[in-house]
């Protein structure tokens, strides 16, 4: 039997868990992932300039980080880490 129409539980790496996700995508063999397109999808090959940016709406902004602020401690393990960037023209605090 051609291996693209056996069950994707037959992939390498594709256990009992991935399987029940991709089951519930209707994808139930690996012609099926092959052939599985996303319905859409944002483009970030024009990145636009900091004051450009729509608050709201994804986009890509090429910048440099010009200041690393102190980190902020939320909870033991994990913290939040804040930049200033630039694209030259404006500012943005990430």
């Amino acid at each position: 039997m051609n291996e693209l129409y056996q069950q994707i539980e037959t992939m390498p790496g594709v256990g009992e868990k991935r399987a029940a996700k991709y089951h519930k995508m209707g994808i139930d063999t690996p012609y099926d992932l092959l052939h599985h397109f996303p319905r859409s999808y944002i483009d970030y090959t024009s990145p636009v300039m900091i004051a450009d940016a729509e608050n709201g709406i994804p986009c890509a902004v090429r910048c440099t980080v010009v200041q690393k602020l102190a980190p902020a401690f939320v909870r033991r393990g994990f913290s939040l880490y804040r930049v200033i960037v630039t694209d030259g023209v404006s500012d943005m605090a990430l």
